[in-house]
C-alpha cells in the first residue's frame, strides 16, 4: 500500500497521467504536481458551457461532505435498518431488452447515510426463508456521487439488474433484485450500511 504521508489528495496532470505501470511501481506517491492553470481553457465550448450550466444552480463547485474526511461505515445495522423510501425507479434498458435493469433512487429523509464512492448499500428484501428466517441482507453498489442525485437532499441511488436465469442460463428468480426491481415510488426499504 503506498505511503500516503500528507498528500492524501494528490492532484494528478490531465496532460500526464500516470501509467498503471509507474502505478504498481511505487512504495511512496509521487511529489505534488502543481495544477496546470489553463487546463479549462483547453476545453471545447460545449464542455465548458455545459458545465457552468450544471453547476448553476449549486452556486458552484460542490464541496466535499463532512464524511470525506473520515469515512463512515456501518452506520445502520441489520438489527435495526433504516427504512428508505423509493423516490424513483426508472428502467434504463429498452422494454424489448433481453434483461431489466433500473436506475432506483431512496430518499433516507431525516436518517443520516454519508456515503463515499466505493461503498455499497445493503438490501433487506422483505419475508422470511425456507427456515422462517428473516432474508438475509444483498449488497449493491451505490451509483450516485457522495452528495446523492440531488444536492442537499438527503438520498442515494443504486443499479439493479433483475436476476430471472441462474449462471447456467436455468430460469431462476433473484428474490432481492426482482423485489427492488418492482418497487414504486413511495414504497420503503429496509436498509444497512453504508459498507465497504
Amino acid at each position: 500500500m503506498p505511503d500516503r504521508g500528507d498528500r492524501s489528495l494528490a492532484q494528478v496532470l490531465t496532460s500526464r497521467p500516470h501509467t498503471i505501470e509507474e502505478q504498481l511501481s511505487w512504495d511512496t506517491l509521487p511529489e505534488q504536481a502543481a495544477l496546470e492553470a489553463s487546463s479549462q481553457a483547453n476545453a471545447p465550448p460545449e464542455v465548458l458551457a455545459a458545465t457552468v450550466a450544471a453547476s448553476a444552480g449549486q452556486g458552484g463547485a460542490v464541496s466535499a461532505p463532512w464524511s470525506a474526511g473520515t469515512p463512515a461505515g456501518e452506520l445502520v445495522y441489520p438489527a435495526a435498518p433504516a427504512l428508505a423510501r423509493v423516490a424513483g425507479n426508472l428502467r434504463l434498458t429498452d422494454a424489448h431488452a433481453s434483461c431489466d435493469i433500473r436506475h432506483i433512487v431512496l430518499d433516507f429523509g431525516q436518517t443520516a447515510m454519508p456515503v463515499l464512492e466505493g461503498q455499497s448499500l445493503g438490501v433487506q428484501p422483505p419475508g422470511v426463508d425456507a427456515s422462517g428466517r428473516p432474508h438475509h441482507v444483498r449488497l449493491y453498489s451505490i451509483a450516485s456521487p457522495r452528495d446523492g442525485e440531488r444536492p442537499n437532499y438527503n438520498n442515494l441511488s443504486i443499479t439493479v439488474k433483475r436476476v430471472t436465469e441462474d449462471h447456467s442460463g436455468a430460469p431462476a428468480r433473484g428474490l432481492c433484485s426482482n423485489y427492488l426491481c418492482d418497487l414504486k415510488a413511495g414504497d420503503e426499504v429496509r436498509v444497512v450500511g453504508p459498507l465497504w
